[in-house]
């Protein structure tokens, strides 16, 4: 999900786990028939310890938010390409496509677009859920996605958060009597949720059989390429 390639399975992983406990055990002087890895779980989790190694081989590096070097991170998340994020031993990914974050995460249908403005008040909830939360710094290479955000070609209609979502954390930024800013952002996400919602409804609606005098003209792709444009701008 965060190479957006296939680079690692879990036999490679666990090759990782074997040489980190082969060291550990050496360190400590900790027997075989003794030692209890820390590094993977019977679940099929493995430790932060373990990705750290498999990234570097991509020449990525992981950095914990909570070291005050890397605390920026929390407050402008923007900066950063991606994150990787441990929650109740679960990994999952939060990563930029071009100027558009999605949330890659196993366990879900799909990927989940979420708004740059979105990604601070995310990030908090995170932390107050307990969850850890490592920036990923290195070269990430571009992907097809990236392409496809910047060229404003990427539907993210089957994996955006949901109205209901976005709507309460509205309400709750209302709440907290947020700056106006943070207001109009969350405004413009919701816009752009119901916009692709409007489009895809549209080009269903126009592949009826209706009667000619009531005809649907479905939007064209470029018609849908520049109102995802114009949506975005308003989001990055």
């Amino acid at each position: 999900m965060l190479i957006q390639r296939n680079e690692f399975d879990a036999s490679h992983l666990t090759n990782y786990v074997e040489r980190l406990d082969q060291r550990e055990m050496e360190v400590t002087g900790i027997p075989l028939h003794s030692f209890r890895s820390q590094n993977a779980s019977e679940s099929g989790f493995f430790s932060i310890q373990v990705l750290t190694e498999a990234l570097k081989s991509q020449n990525l590096i992981l950095f914990d938010v909570n070291k005050p070097k890397y605390a920026h991170y929390m407050f402008q998340p923007e900066e950063a390409q991606a994150f990787i994020i441990n929650q109740s031993q679960h990994w999952f990914t939060l990563r930029r496509f071009g100027d558009m974050w999605f949330i890659l995460n196993s366990i879900s249908n799909g990927p989940r677009f979420i708004a740059t403005q979105l990604l601070q008040p995310y990030f908090a909830k995170l932390i107050e859920n307990r969850a850890s939360i490592y920036v990923v710094e290195g070269d990430l290479n571009v992907c097809e996605a990236d392409v496809a955000a910047m060229n404003g070609e990427l539907s993210v209609i089957d994996g955006i958060l949901e109205t209901e979502e976005l709507n309460t954390v509205v309400k709750s930024v209302g709440n907290d009597n947020e700056d106006e800013d943070m207001q109009k952002a969350l405004a413009a996400s919701l816009e752009y949720v119901q916009a692709e919602e409007h489009l895809q409804q549209d080009k269903e609606a126009a592949a009826l059989v209706v009667p000619a005098e009531e005809e649907i003209v479905a939007p064209t792709d470029e018609e849908i390429r520049l109102k995802r444009q114009q949506f975005l701008s308003k989001l990055v």
